[in-house]
Order: C-alpha cells, then sequence, then structure tokens
C-alpha cells in the first residue's frame, strides 16, 4: 500500500504551455514560499485580470484581484490549471514556470505577504 501512495503523490499532471508534465506539489514545500502580493497578483495581473477582476466576464464569482477570494478558490484554480483549463483555449497560456508557481503557491498554503 505504501508503494501505491507513494505512486499516487509522485504522479505529474499534463504541462500547461508545452504540453510537458507539470508535478503537481505536494505539502511538503521546498524552497521559499510564494505569497500573493509579491509572485501570485502580479503573475495574475498580466494572465488572469481581463476576465477574473474589475468588470471581467468571470469577476462576479472569480475576482483573483481580492486575495481571500482566490484563496478560498485555491484547489479549484490549482485543479484547472494542472488540467490546462485555465487559461482558456484560444488565449495566451501560462509558461510551465508560470503554473508551477501558482500551483506551489496553492499547494503551500496561500500565503498573502
Amino acid at each position: 500500500m505504501k508503494a501505491f501512495h507513494l505512486a499516487v503523490t509522485l504522479t505529474v499532471l499534463p504541462g500547461c504551455a508545452t504540453g510537458q508534465p507539470i508535478a503537481k506539489p505536494t505539502a511538503s514545500c521546498a524552497g521559499p514560499p510564494a505569497t500573493y502580493v509579491a509572485d501570485v497578483r502580479p503573475l495574475l495581473e498580466r494572465r488572469c485580470f481581463s476576465c477574473h477582476a474589475n468588470e471581467g466576464v468571470a469577476a462576479e464569482d472569480h475576482d483573483f484581484s481580492r486575495v481571500g477570494t482566490l484563496r478560498a478558490q485555491r484547489q479549484s484554480l490549482a485543479d484547472d490549471i494542472a488540467e490546462r483549463a485555465m487559461p482558456p483555449k484560444g488565449q495566451p497560456q501560462l509558461t510551465d514556470a508560470e503554473a508551477q508557481l501558482l500551483l506551489r503557491w496553492a499547494a503551500c498554503g496561500a500565503a498573502e505577504r
């Protein structure tokens, strides 16, 4: 059973930009943690705010300019990124590094600062 658990823990998910696998982060996060203010918000401003902030089409339910909203929805965000559901087809896709940053932030506590 332990071998199966390890295999599940090491499962990789499809990559966002290149089709290469992105390893889903585990609860043990190595390195300095990503924060919303310094790392996540600037990325979201560039890639997501046109729909997910202000008057964007998805802002009413998914306003990523509000850390509380994003923190509450972080599992859904991580799932969408890992499954390449967001950004939607036809929009510029996240690079592997950008996807990893968002996945790591969501998995490692979703720190604000």
